[in-house]
């Protein structure tokens, strides 16, 4: 991810096919091979938040999901494994 351009057609595409449903769906979130630039962090790290009441079917492995990739953020790291 290179820019917080690079951020909002996943967020466009996770939303458009998740809203639709009206229900949680469980997901698997994979960071291999994944590394997100400085520049597109801090757009990177909002999303979940935005997904995530769309994603995940309880409230704590959202929270839980968001946690990690906040704290490797707050460590300067890609979210590569979180």
């Amino acid at each position: 991810m290179r820019d917080e351009l690079g951020v909002q057609p996943i967020r466009h595409a996770l939303l458009a096919r998740l809203v639709p449903l009206g229900r949680r769906v469980p997901a698997v979130v994979a960071y291999d091979n994944f590394q997100v630039q400085p520049e597109a962090m801090d757009a990177y790290v909002q999303m979940p938040t935005e997904v995530a009441p769309h994603i995940f079917e309880h409230e704590q492995e959202a929270h839980e999901h968001l946690r990690r990739i906040e704290d490797a953020a707050a460590m300067g790291i890609s979210p590569r494994s979180t």
